[in-house]
């Protein structure tokens, strides 16, 4: 009741001063977002580089696999004639996988492994992941353009032949931090120079450490870094205080968010503890990450920033996008896809990252499949679920600051090609009588969908669960709606939204 109550205060305290923009918001005159490319390649692009985070990892483990059974003691000495084959026929099979462990990595060298490993991997996949994969770098392969500078940006000599694909998505690295036996918050650097763009891809829930994260959904409230930057920066001239800030007098000083998502990017960075001394704080994940954005920036002028993830890595691609763009705005504009992901944060995230949106220094695009389970979760701390059955009903109005929602723009696609995608905007309701309506039916009608997964558990719940959360599946909806996007742009749909034109983008209270 706090949070909310603080954040309309506020909302109505800032209306009486001055607004000259939409929705509590004024829009910059300078034009810094980067240069509009159709939603529908966006989209795919996006969806394939988030997926391949997932198929990198399966790739890299059958690596080990191969590498660990090739090793023969020295001790075992069987036929000499048949140990000898056994030794040639592992040597080739790990030394498919060879490729790899090389970066930077072209999407057409993940391709030929793929296909090279067809049988193992189906296996493992099944056929229906497997072609995915294989449409995918069909789609990242073809995206590359032909250009004699390319190769002079990589140094991929193994790659002389696929020059022109240099101008495609590269995957620089392959950021996996082991703490033990599990790996920890994985991404990839990917460098575009023919939509001259950096995308950082997080990886989704692979290990136990992934999913300590996705289950701790208690709240985690620090201070806002809007009103941290409003603070600091803007000062009168003739008075050493604050002077006023339009754009920044209805932020609240807090914000609330998903403490096993904050938590996993601000991790210490080796899982070094945090230092006991002020003057040297300790290096976190989200600096590591922007430390190689600004280098690349650095060598590539000019380039955009894009980040990308599914489920897990779609939390904390939203996450991240949030703080870079807040704590390093030299950075520039940041666009982010979010695939699958559940919530991160409460009503004061939203109206924290609705500033930056205004300020054109953020874009979001969450992508939900309708019917997926994990896009409606968690709606508050687990702690809260008791006590929320018996309350909701009659006190659902006063409980919206410990309630988490999603942000940005949210694009939902349904299971049938023939029924139209729909694109809409998250938006801070401060009518409390709305409020209770939409949440209120929003509650029963979610528990219906959670009660049809949960009753899936005794015979099929792995397939239910992959028929609307598995990444392939988004990647299929994706490719069913290209239509549906024609003639669209992120940017042009955040234009249109702040001009004050709902025909396309519809604001909903989620």
């Amino acid at each position: 009741a706090k949070e909310w109550l603080e954040i309309t205060l506020l909302h109505v305290m800032s209306c009486t001063v001055a607004t000259n923009g939409k929705d509590g918001g004024e829009i910059k005159d300078g034009d810094t977002m980067p240069s509009a490319t159709p939603l529908a390649d966006d989209l795919q692009e996006m969806s394939a580089l988030g997926s391949c985070m997932f198929l990198l990892n399966e790739l890299q483990g059958l690596a080990a696999e191969a590498a660990e059974a090739g090793a023969v003691p020295d001790n075992h000495e069987p036929d000499a004639e048949a140990q000898q084959a056994e030794n040639e026929a592992e040597s080739r099979k790990s030394s498919s996988f060879d490729p790899i462990l090389q970066y930077p990595l072209l999407p057409s060298t993940i391709q030929a492994v793929v296909e090279q490993n067809a049988d193992r991997l189906i296996e493992k996949q099944g056929e229906g992941r497997h072609q995915a994969h294989l449409q995918m770098f069909d789609l990242l392969t073809r995206s590359g353009g032909s250009s004699s500078s390319a190769s002079s940006r990589n140094n991929n000599d193994n790659n002389g032949d696929e020059e022109s694909q240099l101008q495609g998505p590269v995957f620089l690295d392959y950021n996996e931090e082991r703490g033990g036996d599990e790996s920890h918050l994985v991404y990839s650097m990917v460098l575009d120079h023919g939509k001259r763009r950096i995308t950082i891809v997080f990886r989704g829930s692979v290990t136990a450490e992934d999913w300590k994260a996705n289950f701790d959904a208690v709240h985690t409230t620090v201070d806002n870094p809007l009103r941290v930057e409003a603070s600091s920066s803007s000062t009168d001239d003739n008075n050493d205080g604050p002077k006023e800030d339009n754009n920044m007098c209805d932020q609240p000083a807090k914000i609330t968010l998903h403490r096993g998502f904050y938590d996993y990017i601000h991790k210490p960075v080796g899982g070094e503890k945090e230092s006991d001394d002020n003057d040297e704080p300790t290096k976190t994940k989200l600096d590591e990450i922007v430390e190689k954005t600004m280098a690349l920036l650095e060598e590539n002028p000019g380039y955009a920033v894009f980040t990308t993830g599914v489920s897990l890595g779609g939390a904390l691609t939203a996450v991240f996008a949030f703080f870079a763009a807040a704590c390093y705005p030299s950075l520039g504009p940041i666009t982010c896809y979010s695939f699958a992901s559940p919530k991160v944060g409460t009503l004061s995230f939203r109206h924290a990252l609705q500033q930056l949106e205004t300020d054109r220094r953020l874009q979001v695009m969450g992508i939900a499949n309708w019917a997926d389970p994990v896009v409606m979760l968690p709606r508050e701390p687990l702690c809260m679920i008791p006590c929320d059955a018996a309350l909701s009903t009659f006190f659902f109005g006063f409980r919206q600051g410990a309630i988490y929602r999603h942000v940005g723009m949210r694009l939902f696609l349904p299971a049938k090609a023939r029924s139209p995608s729909e694109i809409s905007h998250t938006k801070i309701e401060y009518n409390c009588c709305r409020v209770f309506m939409s949440d209120l039916g929003k509650l029963y009608g979610r528990l219906i969908i959670l009660l049809m997964h949960c009753i899936c558990f005794v015979g099929a719940l792995k397939e239910n669960y992959r028929a609307n959360h598995g990444y392939p599946e988004y990647w299929y909806r994706v490719q069913a709606h290209v239509q549906d996007f024609e003639g669209l742009t992120l940017r042009g749909l955040y234009d249109d939204f702040f001009e004050g034109d709902r025909t396309i983008v519809k604001t909903r209270f989620m």
